[in-house]
């Protein structure tokens, strides 16, 4: 794997998926991270194993939080579900009439990054406020109603870093649903070389 774009999406100073990145040979493969905690550069290289959320096989976040069977089988559903609803340009969780925010593809990332990072000083969810906390929360409780009994979400494709990390661990989506995010912000494709940060809001060039 080699990421190549960060993307045009920032929310609260940290770059949102999708990121863009090689993988295989194959360019502009759309990727959402769903780890907060670790950091990624623009640049770098990797190699990763490759499994599915319905294969329920250990992963890099759930090796590090040490989840069980079960507790990994939701979380994933849950990240594979909201990956989905990001990937799509959804703009507010399902049953809701409107969202008073524009940061959609924020929101649901930061939803994402709170199901395996959901405490400590340094949480997803200390990073907003006001509309943006709400809808992120919006999403994070509809994902944990819902997610986990549908079965659309089990191909989503998990990327985890040989060796556990870092770089971070991505969601990638089945091929068929990666045409209409290609077409998406191409703009970013184009010569942008970012240091891809979680944790802090410091974005800088990277040679």
């Amino acid at each position: 794997m080699d990421l190549t774009s960060a993307g045009n999406n920032i929310l609260a100073g940290v770059y949102v998926g999708p990121y863009y990145a090689t993988i295989n040979g194959q360019a502009n493969v759309p990727i959402i991270c769903d780890d907060f905690t670790d950091e990624s550069f623009v640049g770098e290289t990797w190699k990763a194993t490759t499994t599915t959320v319905s294969s329920n096989a250990a992963t890099m976040m759930s090796q590090r939080l040490g989840l069980s069977a079960s507790t990994q089988s939701k979380d994933y559903g849950e990240a594979a579900y909201l990956a989905q609803q990001l990937m799509s340009g959804a703009t507010c969780p399902p049953g809701t009439t409107s969202c008073a925010s524009s940061d959609y593809a924020g929101d649901i990332q930061f939803a994402i990054w709170q199901i395996f990072d959901p405490s400590g000083a340094g949480n997803p969810f200390s990073y907003l406020s006001g509309n943006d906390y709400k809808n992120a929360s919006a999403w994070l409780t509809y994902a944990s109603a819902n997610a986990p009994s549908s079965s659309s979400d089990a191909g989503v494709i998990v990327y985890s870093p040989v060796g556990g990390g870092p770089p971070q661990e991505f969601l990638g989506m089945p091929e068929a649903d990666a045409p209409f995010i290609w077409a998406m912000d191409l703009a970013g494709l184009c010569g942008l070389v970012f240091f891809v940060r979680r944790r802090t809001q410091a974005v800088s060039a990277k040679a």
